[in-house]
């Protein structure tokens, strides 16, 4: 079974998109910032990471630029073009979902990056 972690600062987003992953068998974990998530990432060894870039504290960006493994992201985030582009610019990411997004639209990008379940 594949681990999805989510670095989601608003709660309920986060919950929902846990719920549709676990529905599609995968194993999911949230972390409501990217200080949670950094030590998620230790504990939780996640295959693939949702990210949101604005969170309050550590940003998506700033938790990207922290990571010491080489784990896949997929961004889903509200961003304007001018943040998208210095995002894009400054950290590898792997996919990216601009809010609001279809949550069958996420999933099918984690199976993607995943290879499956």
């Amino acid at each position: 079974m594949k681990k999805v972690l989510i670095v989601e600062d608003e709660k309920d987003i986060a919950e929902i998109i846990k719920m549709s992953l676990e529905m599609e068998g995968f194993n999911a974990e949230i972390a409501l910032d990217g200080l949670a998530g950094l030590e998620k990432i230790e504990s939780f060894k996640p295959d693939i990471i949702i990210l949101d870039i604005i969170m309050e504290g550590m940003d998506g960006m700033q938790f990207r630029k922290s990571m010491t493994k080489d784990i896949p992201v997929i961004v889903a985030s509200a961003c304007d073009k001018n943040t998208r582009s210095k995002v894009e610019s400054e950290i590898k990411v792997n996919s990216w979902l601009e809010k609001p997004f279809e949550i069958d639209e996420l999933v099918n990008e984690v199976k993607l990056l995943t290879g499956g379940k």
